[in-house]
């Protein structure tokens, strides 16, 4: 083998012929936990129950069958038309409601509880996370959670992400998140409150506390895992996350170490994104070779994703990304020109930064 081969193949070389653009500007999307539907929350005894309707309810949804929620809500609905005045009927079927996604019928059914029983903590925090809850309108509801029980930390948790999610209040979120830790943790588990506040401290740049939250939840995976599978899965989420935000941070080779754990084991379409950061991250520590099979392997994923979906515009996004990876300005420029084309009727930031980066590359 000749020497300039040997230099090219060890990447001693590959400056040459292999030169990226600027990684376009925009932050990594961590992985974090939603509020879902109160699978966890214990439904209530009836006080009152002639027929014996809410009780035979509450039967039928202890099996955990998706098929039986439609029968305990007729079942419940029955028992509120013979005894409207009992509060069990009303939130054992906003319960129901909310896990079979009728959010307004849910969210009427708290409020009719709560007229019933105005100092009951877990419903308010039930409103507030119901997803049609206004905004304000949850965060009043878990104002009003907190006065009443100062101590129920799954408020606090709650309030931290839709703070995060819907009122774009990361500073607030890490606050909550914070409160939640110094809490019993009923409802919730420190493993999520320590992934979600690394994602909300990554939100206002503090990169150090961010990593720091991420090395604690990979920590207490064990604590939360149901099997060897999903504590994998879980110490995944952490250490991706924390991956990213090396990547972010400028620490590029505790990211490629991180990155590793996960896109080594098995790339994935939407993990695309994740690739490219490993790419950047291994071309700062001078693994050209492997920054660019990242970079070719995004390139290769998003032009498939272009083919089945060409109405989308984030496969072009992903494939400008690789393509200005790899040295292919008027490639890099065409996708994000298409991507553009697709989100003109949006308006929306990631229009913007489409624009902007367009006018980067072009200058």
């Amino acid at each position: 083998m000749s020497d300039a081969l040997l230099a090219a193949e060890s990447g001693d070389n590959l400056g040459s012929t292999f030169q990226p653009l600027p990684l376009r500007r925009q932050l990594p999307r961590l992985r974090h936990f939603t509020l879902s539907p109160p699978y966890w929350v214990a439904l209530r005894p009836a006080q009152f129950d002639p027929d014996g309707l809410i009780h035979s309810a509450i039967e039928i949804i202890d099996r955990e069958s998706s098929d039986g929620y439609p029968q305990a809500i007729d079942l419940l609905s029955r028992a509120i038309d013979r005894y409207p005045n009992e509060p069990t009927a009303y939130f054992n079927r906003a319960v129901c409601r909310d896990i079979t996604v009728d959010k307004r019928g849910a969210i009427a059914d708290y409020t009719r509880f709560l007229t019933l029983c105005p100092e009951d903590t877990e419903a308010y925090c039930l409103r507030a996370v119901t997803a049609r809850r206004p905004i304000e309108l949850a965060l009043a509801d878990f104002e009003r959670a907190i006065q009443l029980d100062n101590s129920y930390g799954f408020a606090f948790y709650a309030r931290g992400i839709r703070r995060m999610d819907d009122a774009c209040d990361a500073g607030g979120a890490v606050e909550d998140f914070s409160r939640a830790l110094d809490r019993p943790a009923v409802g919730y588990d420190y493993f999520s409150v320590f992934l979600n506040r690394a994602v909300a401290r990554f939100d206002i740049a503090d990169f150090a506390g961010a990593v720091a939250d991420c090395t604690e939840a990979a920590i207490r995976v064990q604590s939360v895992a149901r099997s060897e599978f999903d504590a994998q899965f879980l110490r995944s989420m952490a250490l991706t996350n924390r991956g990213l935000i090396y990547a972010t941070s400028g620490n590029a080779k505790a990211a490629v170490v991180d990155l590793n754990a996960y896109l080594d084991e098995k790339p994935q379409l939407q993990d695309t994104h994740i690739c490219i950061y490993r790419a950047y991250a291994r071309i700062e520590v001078g693994d050209w070779i492997g920054a660019r099979s990242d970079l070719e392997l995004v390139r290769q994923v998003a032009t498939e994703d272009i083919r089945s979906h060409s109405l989308f515009p984030q496969g072009y996004l992903l494939r400008s990304d690789a393509l200005a990876g790899l040295g292919d300005r008027a490639g890099a420029l065409a996708d994000l020109q298409k991507a553009a084309d697709l989100l003109s009727g949006f308006k929306n930031e990631v229009y913007r930064e489409t624009l902007e980066r367009i006018q980067e590359l072009a200058e």
